[in-house]
């Protein structure tokens, strides 16, 4: 009964940030596109794979560990891409900041 709690407030969690952070975009200024952008899609993927752990965990009594271990292993390496995505994210608003740099 947990883990259905545990995995119907993930998916919750997880839509709601990725609504928020379209919304967010959708109201961007031309500085903070790229930004607002790469920061949706790595909340997205996060999100994806965040819910994909939690999946594994719920699938585990039913299906044993082993059905638990590959979705979270698999989860982890979602979970890591997504990070690139902030990465990407990071790079444009260190770029978009140029023109205000002391000279």
């Amino acid at each position: 009964m947990a883990g259905t709690w545990l995995l119907t407030f993930t998916i919750i969690v997880s839509l709601l940030a990725v609504v928020m952070a379209y919304y967010a975009k959708k109201y961007s200024i031309d500085e903070t596109r790229d930004v607002l952008n790469f920061r949706m899609q790595g909340l997205l993927v996060f999100g994806l794979g965040f819910i994909l752990h939690t999946f594994g965990d719920f699938l585990s009594p039913a299906y044993g560990g082993t059905i638990e271990l590959i979705l979270e292993s698999i989860a982890h390496f979602i979970i890591m891409g997504s990070f690139v995505f902030f990465y990407l994210a990071a790079q444009s608003a260190v770029e978009g900041s140029r023109g205000l740099w002391f000279k």
